[in-house]
C-alpha cells in the first residue's frame, strides 16, 4: 500500500514538472527572442557596413535580374499559408539563407528578419517575401508583398499587427541604409485575391501579410499597406545605427519619439516576461520539493 502511494506521488510530481515545462518552453523562446531581436538586428547592421564592392556589385546583378524577371512575368502570387513548402523562382547570385533585409516596428517593438520567398522555413525564423512580388528595396512602381505569421511556436510575430494606425512608421534596413514607409491602409481579402497585392502605378510601397482574424480559425488575410515617404521616394537615407551628424542625430531622437512603442506592446511585453518568472520559479519550487521527497 505504501508502495503504491509512493508511485502515485512520484507520478503526480511529474505530471506537474511536465505541465510547467511545455508552457515555459513556448513563454521562455518568446522572451529570449524577444530581448535577443534587437541585438541581432544591429549585428546585422554591423556586419552589412563591411560587406565588399564585389559582393554589392554581384546582389545589385541579382536585384535587378529578379525585378526584370518579374516586371515581365505573368503569373499569380502563391499565398504561403494555403500551399505547403511553396519555393519560389530566384535567380542565382546570393545566399538565401541569409536575411536579405531587415523590417523594423517601433510601435509594435519589433526587428524581424526578411528572408527571400515565403517558405515554411522561413517564415518559422522571421519573413518571407513573397515570390512574384518585388523586392524589399524601394522603388516607384514596386510594391513587396511580406508575410509573416499570426504568432508562432516561441514567437508573437505578426500578432499585434492590427494595432498599427495610419501614419505609423515601418523601416526597412538594407545594408546600412534605411528605407521608411507609413501605414496607409488596410485591408482583409480572401487568399485566392492574389490581384489584390499587384504593384500600384507611381507608388513605392511594401504590404505586410499575414492571417486574420485574430483569433483562430483564421480563413482570411490581412493586407498592412505602406507608402514611402515622399521626401524618400527617390533616395535611400542611411541607417540611424550609422548616423554621425548632430543633425540627423536630432532627426532621428524625433523620430523615435514619434514611433514610441505603444501600450499594448507593452503591456504584452510585460506579461510574457512576468509569465516566463513565474513560470521558472514554479518550476524550480516543484523540482525542489520532488528532489527533497526522493532523498527522503
Amino acid at each position: 500500500m505504501k508502495k503504491n502511494k509512493s508511485l502515485k506521488k512520484t507520478l503526480g510530481f511529474i505530471f506537474i514538472i511536465i505541465g510547467i515545462s511545455l508552457p515555459l518552453l513556448a513563454f521562455f523562446s518568446m522572451s529570449y527572442r524577444n530581448l535577443l531581436a534587437e541585438k541581432n538586428y544591429k549585428a546585422y547592421v554591423e556586419e552589412k557596413k563591411k560587406i565588399s564592392e564585389e559582393e554589392k556589385q554581384r546582389e545589385q546583378e541579382f536585384i535587378d535580374t529578379y525585378q526584370k524577371t518579374n516586371e515581365k512575368a505573368d503569373q499569380g502570387i502563391v499565398d504561403p499559408f494555403e500551399v505547403e513548402d511553396f519555393k519560389g523562382d530566384y535567380p542565382d547570385g546570393i545566399n538565401m539563407d541569409e536575411p536579405f533585409a531587415y523590417l523594423r516596428i517601433p510601435k509594435l517593438d519589433k526587428h524581424m528578419p526578411i528572408y527571400l520567398d515565403a517558405t515554411d522555413k522561413n517564415l518559422a525564423r522571421g519573413l518571407g517575401q513573397i515570390a512574384g512580388t518585388s523586392l524589399p528595396v524601394g522603388g516607384v512602381g514596386n510594391r513587396s508583398v511580406i508575410a509573416g505569421h499570426r504568432g508562432w511556436w516561441g514567437d508573437t510575430m505578426f500578432l499585434y499587427i492590427h494595432t498599427l494606425k495610419p501614419n505609423d512608421r515601418i523601416y526597412i534596413d538594407k545594408n546600412g541604409k534605411t528605407m521608411t514607409y507609413e501605414v496607409a491602409s488596410f485591408e482583409v481579402i480572401d487568399p485566392s485575391q492574389w490581384q489584390k497585392l499587384l504593384p500600384v502605378g507611381g507608388e513605392d510601397m511594401i504590404t505586410l501579410l499575414t492571417c486574420e482574424p485574430f483569433a483562430p480559425p483564421r480563413p482570411f488575410r490581412l493586407l498592412v499597406n505602406a507608402k514611402r515617404l515622399a521626401s524618400e521616394m527617390e533616395v535611400v537615407e542611411e541607417s540611424p545605427y550609422i548616423l554621425e551628424t548632430p543633425a540627423k542625430i536630432e532627426l532621428i531622437e524625433e523620430d523615435q519619439d514619434k514611433d514610441k512603442t505603444n501600450t499594448t506592446t507593452r503591456r504584452v511585453n510585460l506579461a510574457l516576461y512576468a509569465i516566463t518568472f513565474i513560470l521558472i520559479l514554479g518550476l524550480v519550487f516543484t523540482l525542489g520539493k520532488f528532489i527533497k521527497y526522493l532523498l527522503s
